[in-house]
């Protein structure tokens, strides 16, 4: 690597251990639910270096000549460590400080959720997603093959809303079974359905994982934080090393290779699973040859606003998505889920350096913010209404994802409405559930 490249690297890893270090002292912890998926990209980012200049590092891409891409690598370690120096700094900073006013959001709107009305269409939802796989797919994605199957069809916003809908419930329907609400058999359907999507990073990152955490962490006394301890950091050490075997296996599955330890190995440190950087290195060389100078100017954050919108339906859409963009567009890929880049490449790409700063630092609020939630919600306290809680808190986490990577825009509308709809069901299932000869209570408490 260049200087400037190993000085950003470098002082990212400081960063990165001095957040960890205050994050010990203050709360007692490091790992939480909705920190984890920056962990993971933090990773992505220091296997950079050590691995990325091995040309097994870059078959998945079908690159030969892999050595031209060494400038953009270091670009793209540059880029990607200043998104997350900023990042940091700012968790650092607004983490520890200030008050709890988005904690006061979250419990305000899940008791506005109640529970029966939560729970009355989740089998309607999971008997339509095996609906649409069979009729559109034949099979289970994850085992034929068809994680695309739905890709620029009709089908399609309906297919990724009700993925969607599988992981809240499988966030809402663990946590209540972790807190004696004997929910197991509907958290298993949850699961398993998203598993069946082929689709690893849903299951484990964003529900296995956090599921996992919130058991190990315990609720422990009311009124004191849990601390991380020995013990527990050395089961969760076990559950990020299991988490990570068992979707580096259910990727072979998928694929339909057969299982072996040295190609699990090969694939975690040379395939797609922690490919950002190199990803990002490859974007920005066809980036350049295709727009010279110029960047884009928020085309693919407005293609992502508008995501409600069916790609068949608009042309902008269709050509300016984020995962449209950095595969057909830059280099002719066809049917191709997107290419990652990093937290910063999108940024980047629309607003150049400008863009890496004004979005880590945003990033870096909103999971301040998110880590008070996972503080002052869940460690603090036995959460009874951790369920919904839980489903509030992940509606800002994905608007935060959101802005390192647009091509999840379209689940924020889906968990808005599908919020919106539980809030109406709410207040009819309150006025049907009233005792007899006593009229409903309004939530304001007045007749």
């Amino acid at each position: 690597m260049g200087a400037t490249a190993v000085f950003c690297y470098a002082l990212t890893w400081l960063l990165f251990a001095l957040y960890l270090f205050i994050k010990l002292v203050n709360r007692k912890y490091i790992f939480s639910i909705f920190n984890i998926s920056l962990f993971i990209y933090c990773f992505s980012v220091f296997l950079s270096p050590i691995f990325y200049s091995a040309p097994e590092a870059w078959t998945a891409l079908d690159v030969t000549n892999f050595e031209r891409y060494f400038p953009y690598l270091d670009k793209s370690v540059t880029m990607n460590c200043i998104g997350l120096i900023l990042t940091f700094t700012a968790m650092l900073f607004f983490e520890f400080n200030g008050g709890k006013r988005v904690c006061a959001v979250v419990e305000k709107w899940s008791g506005k959720l109640k529970d029966g009305a939560l729970e009355i269409p989740f089998y309607l939802f999971a008997v339509l997603w095996y609906l649409i796989v069979f009729a559109f797919n034949g099979n289970l994605p994850l085992l034929n093959g068809g994680r695309d199957f739905y890709y620029n069809t009709a089908i399609s916003p309906v297919y990724l809303a009700l993925n969607e809908l599988m992981l809240i419930y499988s966030l809402y329907f663990g946590v209540r079974a972790i807190y004696g609400k004997k929910d197991y058999v509907k958290f298993l359907i949850a699961v398993l359905t998203l598993m069946f999507t082929g689709n690893r990073g849903p299951v484990l990152v964003s529900v296995l994982v956090p599921i996992a955490m919130l058991f190990l962490y315990g609720t422990g006394k009311a009124g004191t934080a849990n601390g991380l301890g020995a013990k527990k950091l050395f089961k969760l050490l076990l559950l990020f090393l299991a988490v990570g075997f068992f979707g580096l296996a259910l990727g072979f599955l998928r694929d339909g290779r057969d299982f072996d330890l040295k190609g699990i190995f090969s694939d975690l440190l040379y395939g797609n699973t922690f490919s950002d950087i190199r990803d990002g290195a490859f974007i920005l060389s066809g980036f350049e040859k295709k727009f010279g100078g110029d960047f884009l100017y928020g085309k693919t954050y407005l293609a992502g606003i508008i995501s409600f919108i069916p790609s068949g339906l608009s042309q902008f859409r269709l050509e300016w998505s984020y995962g449209r963009m950095t595969t057909y567009m830059l280099f002719g890929w066809e049917n191709h889920f997107g290419l990652r880049g990093g937290n910063a490449m999108e940024a980047y790409m629309n607003f150049g350096y400008f863009g890496v700063f004004f979005f880590g630092i945003l990033q870096g609020v909103l999971y301040a913010q998110l880590e008070k939630v996972f503080y002052y919600k869940f460690c603090l306290r036995k959460i009874e209404n951790g369920g919904k809680e839980l489903l509030i808190a992940y509606v800002l986490g994905t608007v935060n994802s959101c802005l390192a990577c647009t091509s999840g825009m379209y689940n924020v509308y889906v968990d808005l409405l599908f919020l919106l709809l539980i809030v109406v069901l709410s207040g009819l299932f309150v006025r049907q559930t009233a005792p007899k000869g006593r009229p409903a209570r309004r939530a304001e408490g007045k007749a």
